[in-house]
């Protein structure tokens, strides 16, 4: 009897980590309600815009810092633009080509917490117990944390409203944080924004995609290669056995695969694993969880805005356009969005002067 009711409560152990692995724990709204009441978004060093460290970061509660690379232009003429890089977790060694240009004056381009130069919050597995140490590195770095970081920044620049710009995952956390706080947005440029909007995607997942590209550039050994990889890569099991170094290290091997798929020349490991966050990149998987629809909630809390929204897709890029016209369905009034192709461009389109004419025109500086 005591087997069976052993087996029993294991068996319903399993099945409720089976369901809180389903279910996204980031749903929109949370980071306005906890803003709301002051949880860690009214700490002094918030408001002190004179409060920056000498080697360029931004002082955050908790003893969180993150890196930014600081105006190539300056001006006292402009609000800042907030540039957010993708990955997830994957942080730029250099600052966005686009920034160069002398009308895009004060650009931000900073380091999501966890990854680059940013605070390691997680350097290993912060819990004994499975379950209690994913729910911490969620809850730390995951993706609310990252929107409550916008807010934060925000506020630590002492700003109303900001012009925001957001490449890949970053293009995402920028679409999130605009439906949580529309009031504080002069304007949105998405570049290639993350498919993600829905899991299971209608579109088709990225890894699926990279296996599909594999096969038809006809090299067996590399979809081999790519299958028993993605093994490893995803399994969240191993994740209290790992160190932030050893993920950091997976993000960078599917990095290797997803530029074998992209260009069949491309042999060489294209990202640096220093400026990877392992568990920060596992963190916002585990705030999509394996499925969710956010698209129903950004359309509403989108109905009514007005802030000028442009959304960019390279023709080149490796993703269907359609993942970045599924953007331009949250907004209800055709007039507020536009919708660019740049013919030339693939994934990385901050690297594109035409792009920096989009972002010039959408945030009201170009001449």
């Amino acid at each position: 009897m005591y087997y069976a009711l052993g087996i029993f409560a294991f068996t319903s152990l399993l099945y409720w980590c089976y369901r809180k692995f389903r279910q996204a724990p980031y749903k929109p709204g949370m980071v306005r309600d906890e803003a709301a009441k002051n949880d860690g978004f009214d700490d002094a060093s918030l408001h002190d815009t004179n409060k920056t460290s000498k080697d360029n970061k931004w002082m955050m509660p908790n003893n969180v810092e993150l890196f930014f690379f600081p105006p190539l232009n300056a001006s006292s003429n402009h609000s800042p633009i907030l540039a957010i890089h993708g990955g997830p977790a994957i942080a730029p060694s250099q600052p966005w080509k686009i920034a160069s240009d002398s009308d895009l004056a004060n650009l931000y381009l900073y380091h999501a917490r966890g990854c680059g130069h940013s605070t390691r919050i997680h350097r290993k597995f912060p819990s004994p117990g499975m379950w209690p140490g994913i729910k911490i590195i969620e809850q730390d770095l995951g993706i609310g944390a990252q929107v409550g970081d916008v807010e934060r920044v925000r506020r630590r620049l002492g700003v109303e409203k900001m012009d925001l710009v957001g490449h890949s995952f970053g293009g995402l956390l920028a679409t999130l944080y605009a439906a949580e706080f529309p009031e504080h947005v002069r304007s949105l440029t998405l570049l290639v924004p993350a498919a993600v909007l829905e899991l299971p995607s209608k579109d088709g997942d990225l890894f699926s995609m990279v296996k599909d590209k594999l096969k038809e550039r006809g090299n067996q050994e590399h979809v081999q290669e790519f299958e028993d990889f993605m093994k490893v890569y995803m399994d969240f099991g191993s994740l209290p056995k790992e160190t932030d170094e050893t993920l950091a290290l997976r993000q960078a091997g599917f990095a290797k695969h997803y530029y074998r798929a992209v260009d069949t020349s491309n042999e060489k490991e294209p990202v640096d694993p220093k400026l990877i966050g392992g568990f920060a990149c596992y963190a916002t998987f585990l705030s999509m969880g394996m499925e969710h629809n956010w698209i129903p909630d950004l359309k509403e809390r989108f109905s009514g805005t007005t802030f000028p929204v442009s959304i960019v897709h390279g023709a080149k890029d490796f993703l269907p356009e359609s993942t970045s016209r599924n953007y331009e369905t949250l907004f209800s009034t055709k007039d507020q969005v536009e919708f660019y192709t740049v013919e030339d461009g693939d994934h990385d389109l901050f690297d594109f002067p035409e792009v920096g004419e989009i972002v010039k025109k959408t945030t009201g500086r170009a001449i």
